[in-house]
């Protein structure tokens, strides 16, 4: 067992978790995963059916790497010209896609796209994860580069970072108003109805599940990690009086719920 990287990872995802209830911590997990292969990397919210990134709706663009000159020409017009864009809506949430596998560098090189956009920011190929959809829009991640060095190990990594991505993504959205009903917002309904939870109790027995450390929940809640330990308690109390991990089981498996 790789122990370094385990602990690599189990870093990220505690930073992954943390965008679910502060949106600024995007900053340090686009780092993490641009520098994989010395890239760049953003999360946006995109519009269905023109792929407009959507800059002052409810996703404020979050970027890596990238000059603002670039970003604001992308989002006043040079997404029209994306050939990217397409390939990455076909995709299905959670999959990854690599943009070189559908279009080849040597087409991708002749377009308006590429000569003006990608070619002047080093960006020869990249990465698009679907992580959350609706009937209007979509959250998209995105890692670009120049060349493979490292992608390998990216690429292997993101399949257990996934299922964390897309649910911290989730759990965001929910909590600013999202016009889809989600598994969270049904397992949050069963909560709140079977076992009498408060609507912080939900979220700091969630935090709990996958960040698994007081005094970081304490920090994200703006609370003391004594109050941290005392929700817990009542929220164990409220589910029967059952153990810490047996709580962590059954919140937990309420995921795949709908």
């Amino acid at each position: 067992m790789d122990i370094k990287n385990c602990k690599e990872q189990s870093d990220l995802i505690f930073d992954i978790y943390r965008t679910s209830i502060d949106y600024s911590y995007w900053g340090y997990v686009l780092e993490k995963l641009a520098d994989y292969v010395d890239g760049k990397a953003s999360i946006t919210s995109r519009d269905n059916h023109s792929g407009h990134v959507q800059a002052i709706d409810i996703f404020t663009t979050k970027t890596h790497g990238f000059d603002l000159e670039y970003i604001d020409k992308y989002i006043q017009g040079v997404y029209l010209s994306d050939v990217w864009t397409k390939i990455e809506h076909s995709h299905n949430l959670g999959e990854i896609c690599q943009f070189s596998q559908h279009l080849p560098f040597d087409k991708l090189a002749q377009t308006d796209f590429y000569i003006n956009w990608l070619k002047p920011q080093n960006i020869k190929d990249g990465l698009a994860i679907q992580l959350f959809k609706t009937e209007n829009y979509r959250i998209v991640l995105n890692v670009f580069f120049d060349d493979e060095d490292g992608l390998d190990k990216l690429l292997k990594d993101l399949e257990v970072f996934i299922p964390h991505l897309s649910q911290a993504v989730e759990i965001w959205m929910y909590s600013i108003g999202s016009e889809q009903k989600s598994p969270f917002q049904i397992k949050e309904h069963f909560l709140k109805q079977s076992c009498g939870l408060t609507d912080k109790e939900i979220a700091i027995a969630q935090a709990y599940i996958y960040i698994d450390n007081r005094n970081a929940i304490a920090e994200a809640f703006n609370i003391s990690p004594e109050t941290v330990k005392s929700y817990l308690y009542n929220i164990r109390q409220k589910m029967g009086g059952i153990s810490a991990e047996d709580m962590k089981k059954k919140i937990g498996s309420f995921a795949s719920v709908g």
